[in-house]
């Protein structure tokens, strides 16, 4: 397993000033000081660093300190992402709070670090638990993006099809995803077959593949969860649906419009006498 290091800080609002940093690495080891410098020399050999809420906060202030110590500026998992993927309906997993960790003191780094490790380690745990089609799929939608590349990596996860090193630099990746065939039909293909019963076919799933890979992926997570546990209420959380405001558009695309071609999913959730019997207690 790849070597880790799980950190928060605390910045003035104001000043932008770093008032605090805390972390904690795979072995146990902390760290809690406000030295940057000192934080840059903690990080040394260290390939992956996570925390919560990092990616559009935290790495503005410690993004140098870790380019000085060597880590791949991809090498940034932010559980804030993975949540809702791993843990889509109410109730949430018990560390979070909308877009927020759970922590037992306030303006505490160290103790947020401590945190994240925690969610992490259940986020490891949900994802091996999932079945390998829907591992596929979402390795399909999000291999290449900032929010869950590191994650796959990390996880040593490549997919199928995929016989690309975890090891490969940043640049490296970047020229093999200019290079890389659309394969977003392939993509499409798979949630088609694994979410048959569940959605629409003939929406338009490879557009969304290439427009939204991000949005669907929650969509699907969604409403795979939903499929297992019909009497169980969710709501996607308030930030994902601010950060993605596709979400609510893709679940209306793939649930809640009847394509005029009649599919699995269409013919059985639009059927208006299966309905009458269901809601009124109607005979066909």
């Amino acid at each position: 397993m790849a070597s880790i290091i799980f950190f928060d800080t605390e910045i003035d609002p104001k000043t932008g000033k770093i008032l605090d940093i805390g972390a904690v690495r795979d072995d146990g080891v902390i760290f809690h000081r406000n030295s940057i410098h000192d934080f840059s020399g903690f990080l040394q050999g260290t390939e992956f660093v996570c925390g919560h809420n990092v990616l559009s906060h935290d790495m503005k202030y410690v993004g140098k300190a870790m380019k000085t110590a060597g880590i791949d500026g991809s090498n940034v998992i932010d559980t804030l992402y993975l949540s809702p993927l791993m843990f889509p309906k109410k109730p949430y997993h018990s560390l979070l709070k909308d877009d927020k960790l759970l922590a037992d003191e306030l303006s505490n780094p160290l103790n947020d670090s401590e945190k994240a490790r925690e969610l992490f380690d259940s986020e490891c745990t949900a994802f091996n638990a999932i079945d390998e089609d829907l591992k596929e799929i979402y390795y399909s939608l999000l291999e290449n993006t900032a929010e869950f590349g590191a994650f796959f990596r990390y996880a040593g996860y490549r997919g199928h099809s995929s016989r690309e090193s975890g090891s490969v630099s940043l640049f490296m990746r970047s020229l093999q995803n200019m290079f890389r065939p659309d394969n977003s039909a392939e993509t499409a293909d798979k949630i088609k077959r694994r979410f048959r019963e569940e959605i629409c076919i003939n929406a338009d799933i490879s557009g969304m593949v290439r427009k939204y890979p991000i949005g669907l992926a929650y969509c699907l997570a969604l409403i795979d969860a939903l499929d297992k546990s019909p009497s169980v209420k969710s709501v996607t959380p308030p930030w994902v649906l601010h950060n993605y405001p596709e979400v609510e558009q893709l679940m209306f695309r793939l649930r809640n419009s009847p394509c005029l071609e009649g599919c699995p999913f269409c013919n059985k959730a639009f059927d208006i006498h299966a309905g009458l019997k269901e809601w009124f207690g109607f005979g066909s």
